[in-house]
This record gives structure tokens, C-alpha cells and sequence, in this order.
């Protein structure tokens, strides 16, 4: 569960479900979350996904908190995006974003549960329509080890070609 050191970073993905168009439902993106500060059983931090990243790397605002071994929280981009029927998002810096709400629970390594958007979207005759869009989501805390583990294979790994170039060697240990 979120602690209460800091930062903390978690990896995880989210599927894109109902009110998106065939060429995106059932899709998978990845997204971290870094949690830059926790009081009692609030958070607050930053994440980075695809959309974020198109967004000239601007990272979307989280605010939540967890009660028992239930989370909440909700996402808020720099700016108001759109998905069109072919999969591709527009950015729009001058309108405000969206909240994504996400609701789960704690599952031994990872929370896991489900995200919604509703929201006015603005149609090219000038009236609003009402947007309703869902799907599901997981994340795991990274942990320093892993981190160091991911270091020390990306390490060997070329300590290993580097030996097979220069001595021909199959591996090093």
C-alpha cells in the first residue's frame, strides 16, 4: 500500500473500455504514478501516460486517498484532449481537462479497479453533448531492488556483448 516515504513511483497500465471507439476499446496503455506527498490517508502526485506525454511531456495532477484497502483518486491533465474515431487524440490548451476518477482495491501486490470520464464535450453546432467513457486499471509499487535488479541485467547484458566482441566469449560468468 502507499507509504509514507516519498517519492514513491508505481507502474501499471489501463484498458480503454465503453465510449471509445472499436479501434482503441480493449486497448492497453501504460502509465506511472509518482506520489510526491501523503498525509494520513491522502495523496497527491503526478502521471505520465500517452496522453501526458503528447502534452509536451506536461504530466497529469493525482489526488486521492485510501481508506482501508480501497483507493480513489482522480487524474486532471494540463489541458482537455479528445479521441477521435480513429484512435487519435487532439489536445486543446486552451479549454480545461477532463477528471478521469479512478475507484479499486488492494491486491496483495498491486491495486486494481475501474476508471470513468463523464464529461461536456462542445459538437461543431455549438451544443454540448454528454461524454461517458470507462475501463479498467492496475499498479504495482516499483521497488528500489527491482529498480537495482533492472540496473544490474541492463549492466550485464552488455558487459556480456562486450566480451563477445572483443574476446569472442559466449558469456562472461
Amino acid at each position: 500500500m502507499i507509504s509514507k516515504l516519498h517519492p514513491e513511483r508505481w507502474h501499471g497500465e489501463y484498458v480503454y473500455g465503453e465510449g471509445y471507439p472499436e479501434s482503441v476499446a480493449g486497448q492497453a496503455a501504460p502509465f506511472e504514478i509518482d506520489i510526491t506527498c501523503a498525509d494520513n490517508n491522502h495523496f497527491t502526485g503526478f502521471c505520465y501516460d500517452d496522453i501526458s506525454r503528447r502534452m509536451e511531456g506536461i504530466p497529469a495532477a493525482i489526488e486521492g486517498y485510501i481508506e482501508n484497502d480501497s483507493i480513489y483518486f482522480t487524474k486532471r491533465y494540463a489541458y482537455a484532449t479528445y479521441m477521435s474515431e480513429n484512435g487519435f487524440s487532439w489536445a486543446f490548451p486552451n479549454r480545461p481537462s477532463h477528471d478521469v476518477h479512478y475507484t479499486g482495491n488492494w491486491y496483495g501486490d498491486m491495486y486494481a479497479g475501474e476508471w470513468e470520464i463523464f464529461t461536456l464535450v462542445k459538437d461543431v453546432d455549438g451544443s454540448y453533448v454528454e461524454q461517458y467513457c470507462t475501463g479498467t486499471w492496475f499498479i504495482r509499487k516499483v521497488l528500489p531492488e527491482t529498480l537495482q535488479d533492472r540496473k544490474r541485467t541492463n549492466a550485464m547484458a552488455l558487459l556480456n556483448k562486450f566480451f563477445k566482441r572483443i574476446f569472442g566469449k559466449k558469456d562472461t560468468y
